[in-house]
């Protein structure tokens, strides 16, 4: 509209500098305002039309553009909770697996594999500890996406979700010493049975063998020294900390193996994509001995 005004502005200025000039002083005044009128009113139709029709547009603004495809904001490929945080739910009443350290903060073997995994996806890690039963339904209910809680997979819990590769395998052995009278699993229903404090083992031999006959120790090497003092009949332990020690103590000997789990990380059903990121990474971390080096600070003598 501004270009319009110009050019009608422009030829009025125009028209009157010849009109009072040397153009009337040859009698042709008249026909060159006509000429001018004529030319004048046709420009200014053209431009009116121009504007009508759209052909003329404003210039335009740079900073208005709206963003390039490059600079989208990133998808949650792997349909995380939050993106960008991978949420680990898990209940801190299974040590060494998972526990609360004295500043009341999740620690142990499960919680460093969490952060291990986190650092190897580059995602920022949340940990929610709630109750076991709770934490297995947080992967189905989209509170959280996966739950580590030195879980094994069962045939009801494979119907409720997935379940990645296995990270760790528990096995517990019974040890006995040479005056021992058990000779098999069943003895131990009438034995006293040491176990160390807050682990898989003290849990179960309560519930299979009854709470009175576990006695607890603080360590493993507490609970083989009252083994060779005669202390207790038997005790419970991880088998690579009682292999260690029947090697060096000829005294000692492993009866038999108490049970054997394979520890797996549970994820929302379907959700391949992040089931596979969880197992790359697990196998990395495998692979290059964290995930052992992790399990070897919490379990031993």
């Amino acid at each position: 509209m501004k270009r319009v005004l110009a050019l009608a502005l422009a030829s009025l200025m125009l028209m009157a500098f010849l009109t009072g000039c040397c153009c009337c002083d040859f009698g042709l005044g008249d026909e060159i305002e006509q000429i001018i009128n004529e030319e004048m009113n046709q420009i200014m139709d053209e431009q009116f039309n121009q504007l009508i029709d759209g052909s003329l547009k404003p210039p335009k603004n740079e900073e208005a553009e709206p963003p390039q495809a490059d600079q989208a904001v990133p998808e949650n490929h792997l349909n995380l909770v939050q993106p960008g945080v991978l949420t680990v739910a898990t209940n801190t009443y299974f040590p060494p697996y998972a526990y609360t350290n004295e500043y009341g903060e999740p620690c142990g073997i499960d919680m460093d594999i969490a952060h291990a995994l986190s650092e190897k996806l580059n995602l920022e890690l949340v940990i929610k500890d709630m109750e076991f039963t709770d934490a297995l339904d947080a992967v189905s209910n989209g509170q959280a996406d996966l739950i580590i809680a030195g879980i094994t997979a069962t045939d009801d819990r494979m119907k409720k979700m997935d379940f990645s590769d296995v990270y760790a395998t528990n096995t517990q052995v019974i040890m006995i010493s040479v005056r021992s009278n058990i000779k098999t699993v069943d003895d131990l229903y009438n034995s006293r049975i040491g176990v160390k404090e807050n682990t898989v083992e003290s849990i179960y031999c309560a519930e299979d063998f009854g709470y009175s006959n576990v006695k607890t120790y603080d360590s493993y090497l507490d609970a083989i020294l009252s083994l060779e003092r005669n202390g207790v009949d038997c005790i419970v332990l991880d088998r690579a900390v009682a292999e260690a020690h029947v090697i060096t103590h000829s005294q000692l000997s492993i009866l038999d193996e108490y049970c054997v789990e394979d520890y797996r990380i549970g994820l929302p059903k379907g959700n391949d994509g992040l089931r596979d990121a969880v197992n790359e990474a697990l196998s990395e971390l495998i692979s290059d001995g964290t995930v052992q080096e992790i399990i070897r600070n919490y379990i031993r003598p």
